[in-house]
């Protein structure tokens, strides 16, 4: 347990880090790491808590760029999609999760620009939020797939960071509550000792990041970010490929 336990904590760091830089892609390596050592519904409520903690840190970091509005209607229909998840506890298997991951971050890559929908779109906002919710309830994550409404909306880079972070807390805050609240899941004594210590290691991570953040253009944030989007999103359609045909 000890050495899965500096495994975890050095996937949270380097995840955090790296969520910090492009708002995105931390959290999909995480998940693919954690799903592979817990039960789903376990895996999903660590995460959560990691991620929230990751997100938050960001939001306080760049929040005099917070878009307040778009996070508004993003909640609004967020509550609306767990009310219908709620009805039915549905809990995924892990090569399910893995297929999602993939899958959700692929699809949009590949739409033209001029039918990708943006987040500044009327209406925009509460559909990423009825979707969104829907899928880090299934898969985990949902910064990949959100991350495609923001790239090609012209916005900057820390305003999208520090929304999209937003957006992210509230999202993992609903997927602890029903996974473990409403499904019922719950983690070992051993992870949740382990989970005490992930809030300081989120912080570290995406603290360091900010330098990084600043640095660099909104061109070169936007080119990076969908590219390694795209490579993980192979991957794990990949490696689901895998195991459903094995």
């Amino acid at each position: 347990m000890i050495a899965i336990g500096a495994f975890v904590l050095a996937l949270v760091g380097v995840t955090s880090f790296v969520s910090g830089v492009f708002g995105v892609a931390g959290g999909l390596i995480l998940m693919g790491g954690l799903v592979y050592l817990l039960p789903v519904s376990q895996a999903m409520i660590l995460h959560g808590l990691a991620q929230f903690v990751s997100n938050a840190a960001r939001v306080v970091f760049w929040r005099r760029h917070l878009a307040v509005g778009l996070l508004l209607k993003f909640s609004a229909s967020s509550l609306v999609c767990l009310g219908l998840f709620a009805l039915v506890r549905f809990v995924p298997s892990k090569t399910a999760v893995l297929f999602a991951l993939g899958l959700s971050t692929v699809v949009l890559f590949f739409v033209p620009d001029r039918w990708a929908p943006r987040i500044t779109q009327p209406g925009v906002a509460y559909l990423t939020g009825l979707m969104g919710t829907a899928l880090i309830l299934l898969a985990g994550v949902s910064g990949p797939f959100l991350d495609q409404f923001f790239v090609r909306s012209g916005l900057d880079r820390r305003v999208t960071i520090a929304t999209k972070a937003a957006m992210q807390c509230l999202s993992h805050v609903l997927k602890v509550a029903y996974f473990g609240a409403l499904v019922g899941a719950s983690l070992d004594e051993e992870w949740w000792a382990l989970a005490a210590v992930v809030p300081l290691v989120s912080i570290a991570g995406s603290a360091a990041a900010t330098r990084v953040l600043e640095r660099m253009t909104d061109k070169q944030f936007y080119w990076w970010t969908r590219r390694i989007v795209l490579v993980l999103g192979c991957y794990y359609m990949v490696e689901a490929t895998r195991s459903w045909l094995g």
